[in-house]
């Protein structure tokens, strides 16, 4: 769920702006406000952030929402802690570079995503490259 439908499930509510948050399984102990919440995920990109409105808490097995980032804002290739070696492996190797990206493409997460987009594009390229190289060179 993003931020802005729980924005509208608060006012829908008539509820106030007090959520439990917890950031890779770890819950912090403070109570935070939406904007505070968006400010979390901004300097967390590559965790999974959930939330759990105050007045559920109480609830056995509460419901924890997952929140969902904004692609084009919080997420980068370059933002993925394996950026540096798929990116060398890419222009190294290309046909391996290639079905690594390929298989990021299928995970889940946002930023998993964009750096399988980024390996086969730099795979792409350099098979051209070696290709003319290869050419030139013979």
């Amino acid at each position: 769920m993003t931020i802005k439908k729980l924005q509208n499930w608060l006012f829908q509510n008539s509820l106030g702006d007090q959520w439990w948050v917890a950031v890779d399984d770890v819950t912090q102990r403070e109570l935070r406000s939406l904007p505070q919440i968006q400010k979390i995920c901004a300097a967390n990109p590559r965790s999974k952030v959930k939330v759990l409105h105050s007045s559920q808490a109480r609830i056995k097995n509460p419901p924890w929402i997952n929140l969902e980032l904004p692609v084009s804002r919080y997420c980068t290739a370059k933002g993925h802690h394996s950026y540096g070696t798929i990116t060398a492996v890419s222009v190294v190797l290309p046909i391996i570079g290639l079905i690594v990206g390929i298989g990021y493409l299928f995970k889940n997460r946002p930023v998993d995503k964009k750096l399988g987009e980024h390996a086969i594009a730099v795979s792409i390229l350099f098979m051209f490259i070696w290709y003319w190289v290869g050419a030139f060179l013979s």
